[in-house]
Parts: C-alpha cells; sequence; structure tokens
C-alpha cells in the first residue's frame, strides 16, 4: 500500500502522499481487510485463539507505541524500516525450509495449546513485529506467518488464519496510534476502508481454494515487487 499510494497514486493524476500519511492510510486499510478476514477465518474454524491471544497481547502495545513514534522518524528512516522490512519477509519466505531446521521449538513439543514458554515467545514476536509493523503502516503477516510455520510448525493456511488475527490487532493499535498523532486524513482513510473490506472478504474465501504453493509463490512476489520499487524511489 505505502509504495501505491507514494509513487503510483501520483502516476495516476492522484495526489502524491508522503511516506508518514501513506503509513496512516496503509493502516486504515490494513485494519479493514483484517477485520473481513478474521471474521471469516473464525467462522471457518480455522483460527485458533490460543495462539493469536499470546501475539495479540504483545501486538496491541507494540503497535500503539509503533504508531505514535513513527509521526517523529524521518522520511528516509521510515523508508529504511520498510525496506529491511521487505527484506526480512521475503528471506523468511523463500528460506521457510532451512528455518524448519533451526526451530527454536521441536515438532514433538507443539501441542494444541502454547505452553508457558512458547506464550512469552509469541508475545515477544508480537511486541516487535507490531512495533514495526505500525511504524510503517503495513500489517506484519508475512513476518508472523513464516514464524508461525518455521518456529511452531503449522501448516500455511493455518498460519494464515492466526496471522489474520494478530494483524487485526496489532492495525487497531496502529490506527489509534497514528490518529492521535494527526497522520490519518479522514476523507481517503473512509475510500480506503470500504476497498478493503471488500478485498478481505474475497482474500478470505478464496484462500481455502488456493494450493498453499500458490499463496507462499504469490506471497514472495509481492514482496519482491514492493522492495523492488521501493528502493528504486530511495536511491
Amino acid at each position: 500500500m505505502i509504495p501505491a499510494l507514494s509513487f503510483i497514486a501520483p502516476l495516476l493524476g492522484l495526489p502524491h502522499y508522503p511516506i508518514h500519511l501513506a503509513s496512516g492510510l496503509s493502516a486504515v486499510h490494513v485494519l479493514g481487510s483484517s477485520s473481513l478476514s478474521t471474521w471469516v477465518y473464525i467462522n471457518q474454524r480455522r483460527m485458533r485463539w490460543q495462539w493469536v491471544w499470546p501475539l495479540g497481547i504483545g501486538s496491541i502495545a507494540g503497535g500503539l507505541l509503533g504508531g505514535v513514534v513513527s509521526k517523529y522518524m524521518p522520511e528516509i528512516m521510515l523508508y529504511s524500516v520498510f525496506v529491511g522490512f521487505l527484506i526480512m519477509a521475503f528471506l523468511m519466505t523463500v528460506f521457510r525450509k532451512r528455518l524448519r531446521q533451526v526451530s527454536l521449538f521441536d515438532k514433538d513439543e507443539i501441542d494444541e495449546h502454547p505452553n508457558t514458554t512458547q506464550r512469552v515467545f509469541l508475545a515477544l514476536v508480537g511486541f516487535i513485529v507490531g512495533f514495526v509493523a505500525a511504524n510503517i503502516g503495513v500489517g506484519g503477516s508475512v513476518l508472523v506467518i513464516p514464524i508461525l510455520m518455521t518456529q511452531f510448525h503449522q501448516r500455511t493456511k493455518h498460519a494464515i488464519a492466526n496471522a489474520a488475527g494478530f494483524v487485526m490487532l496489532t492495525a487497531v493499535a496502529s490506527v489509534v496510534g497514528k490518529a492521535m498523532v494527526g497522520l490519518i486524513p479522514l476523507p481517503e482513510a473512509i475510500f480506503l476502508t470500504l476497498g478493503s473490506i471488500s478485498g478481505g472478504l474475497v482474500g478470505a474465501r478464496a484462500n481455502r481454494f488456493i494450493p498453499s504453493l500458490w499463496l507462499r509463490t504469490a506471497l514472495a512476489t509481492v514482496i519482491m515487487v514492493s522492495l523492488i520499487r521501493t528502493l528504486f524511489a530511495i536511491i
């Protein structure tokens, strides 16, 4: 969303949004799409709240802090955080199998309910990813999904469903934080919300019919294209 608002919108004759405002609008977009996705996954009984709430506790704290702090960061620093986020997400998606080999938790240790150590780890992940994601107005699922798959051995579609709950909680905190410091223009936010709700509903329902390999390939492609476009813009 940030490359679309900052770089593509002017090419279509639309206003240019500096990254501070673009990250605020992006956070609104994430909140709309993730809310509908979460609702769909709950109805499909794919989401496991026992995994989502530890992530959520950390993400709400990190998301609120990241949303507020973003106002006071220089533009080049926000772009740098965004690029670093994309690089990390791409590497974790592409090298998923290798990361499984260095998992902190053996597959035999993973139960339906995370133990205390795993919940603490999830909360820490939620705080760090939530802070970074809210800082730049993204969802954070591109980092959380590989972590759930490699460290907790979750299947792709279950990891996506659990990550949707995390993203929704992060987005709520991010939008609140950015609204507090005036980084969310209301008219644009309303239109983005309407579009993101529709897209989130369609995407979540289509998820059950799309092979996992296609989902991972699409995720890696989106990350790579966004990374290249952003790098060209700031170099």
